[in-house]
């Protein structure tokens, strides 16, 4: 992708590489890309719908507390197959609590 499609973000991302759990129900082990307060990119053994909606289970870095766990929800707005296996979800969180946003942006901002 070009320079220019990053710039165009909305909110910096940060690399990550945490366990989650991801789909309509939060059971399915799922591997996290990147994270945004806007949403994630992850990598899930199977395929999940565009356009459908699931649930993330996101474990962060939490300086006061160790981790902190939050239950976001959230539009699949890609999923396509990865050459080393498994399926490439992005989603995009649907009205997310202040506080995780908050997490979120801390630990983009301690990535850089």
């Amino acid at each position: 992708m070009s320079e220019n499609y990053s710039e165009r973000r909305a909110h910096p991302r940060a690399e990550a590489d945490f366990p989650l759990k991801l789909g309509p129900d939060g059971k399915i082990p799922a591997r996290l890309k990147n994270i945004s307060r806007s949403g994630l990119c992850c990598v899930v053994p199977q395929p999940l719908p565009e356009m459908s909606l699931a649930e993330a289970v996101v474990e962060l870095p939490a300086p006061e507390e160790g981790t902190r766990a939050f239950r976001l929800q959230g539009a699949v707005v890609r999923c396509r197959p990865e050459e080393e296996g498994g399926y490439e979800v992005a989603l995009f969180f649907q009205f997310p609590p202040r506080e995780a946003q908050d997490l979120i942006s801390r630990y983009v901002d301690s990535s850089r």
